[in-house]
């Protein structure tokens, strides 16, 4: 990760924004190639850590309990990121609305209205 961030500096530091642009676009292979290594790691893993700790659990009602829990919590962490996006979204549309309307450029040619997102359009 160390190595990645130096990487991103010096090519910044030391190349043209178009060149800097090149070089990016010639890295994003290896981030691929090391992406797709964790993922060939990590879900096998994951898999073969659940299948050991169900065969070890002698009580089949325990695996059911331990099933409802685990739909019990993705469905907490699922609606407490939908509400942190939610929220970042709303207040993200309402910094840039008063960004906007404080602007002091002339928008006599322009005849386009913006129109930004609400949460209830979002619900």
């Amino acid at each position: 990760m160390i190595l990645g961030v130096l990487t991103g500096f010096l090519i910044n530091t030391s190349l043209s924004p178009a060149d800097a642009k090149a070089a990016a676009g010639n890295l994003s292979i290896i981030t691929d190639i090391f992406l797709r290594l964790i993922r060939m790691i990590i879900a096998p893993l994951v898999f073969s850590t659940l299948v050991v700790g169900i065969a070890h659990m002698e009580d089949s009602a325990a695996i059911g309990r331990v099933g409802v829990k685990t739909l019990g919590w993705f469905m907490l962490a699922s609606l407490v990121s939908l509400t942190i996006g939610l929220i970042s979204v709303a207040m993200n549309s309402r910094a840039l609305s008063r960004i906007l309307r404080s602007s002091s450029c002339d928008s006599s040619g322009i005849s386009a209205k913006i129109e930004l997102p609400t949460i209830s359009a979002a619900v």
